[in-house]
This record gives C-alpha cells, sequence and structure tokens, in this order.
C-alpha cells in the first residue's frame, strides 16, 4: 500500500476510531457506519456536480479573479453544496434506520458521512499534491 494512501487515510479512520469508542450506550453497527462512510464517499460526486454547474453562474456576476467572485462561490456553492450533500446522504442512510435511538447516534452517524467525504477529498489531495499536504491537511482539515 502506498505511503501516501495511508497518511491520506489514517486521520478519517483513526477520527471515526476515536468516535466509535464514545458511544457507549449501544454501539452502532459497523455495517451502518460503513454505508454511511461510503455514502459521504459519494456525496463528493454530487457537490461536484452543483459546484460545477454554479460556476458559470457566479462567473457571469464576478470576475473569476476578483474577491467578490472567490467569497460568493465559496462561502455560498461549495459550502452549500458540499455540506448539504451530506446532510442529504446522512438524512437518506440513517433517518429512517431502527439504530437510529440514541441522540449521540446522530453525532456517530453524521462523523462517518463528514470522514467519507473528508477521505475521497484528501486522497485527491495527497495524490495530486504530495505528502507534505497530507500532513498538512491531517491537522487541518480532518
Amino acid at each position: 500500500m502506498s505511503i501516501l494512501l495511508i497518511v491520506a487515510l489514517l486521520p478519517p479512520f483513526f477520527l471515526m476510531a476515536q468516535i466509535y469508542k464514545m458511544d457507549r450506550i449501544e454501539k452502532e453497527s459497523p455495517r451502518l457506519i460503513l454505508r454511511l462512510f461510503l455514502l459521504g464517499v459519494l456525496s463528493t460526486f454530487g457537490a461536484a456536480i452543483i459546484e460545477g454547474a454554479l460556476q458559470p453562474i457566479v462567473e457571469s456576476w464576478f470576475p473569476k479573479t476578483t474577491i467578490a467572485y472567490m467569497f460568493v462561490y465559496y462561502f455560498f456553492v461549495v459550502a452549500w453544496a458540499e455540506e448539504g450533500m451530506k446532510h442529504f446522504m446522512l438524512k437518506r442512510g440513517s433517518w429512517k434506520s431502527p439504530e437510529f435511538n440514541f441522540q449521540f447516534d446522530a453525532v456517530v452517524y453524521s462523523v462517518a458521512v463528514t470522514l467519507g467525504f473528508a477521505a475521497f477529498e484528501n486522497v485527491n489531495y495527497v495524490f495530486s499534491f504530495g505528502l507534505p499536504v497530507g500532513i498538512t491537511r491531517a491537522w487541518t482539515a480532518i
């Protein structure tokens, strides 16, 4: 296994294990956690489609090199697309599950989806920009 893949995936898996340990009332099914993690990975594709569709609209309002463009695009398009897709996948994957029976389950499920998104994004960044980015993202993005 590539050192880059290990550096990219170790932080999300480590954090998922920590959150899983914190669930002391009733452990969640590893199968459901894995499913939610994979839904988080899938949410990256939905977010990319939304971002790609809305980027030309924002570009038609503001030149791409301006602060106004960056503010609107990153705070409204990217943030809403990414967080919205994670929320959508979280609800689709857990809301009606009979295993969702304690408040802390929401934390575990949310973390699983979010770390699935972060893991996929991290792999892309690390393989594109190298080991230093993976180490930096382990402390900042994950």
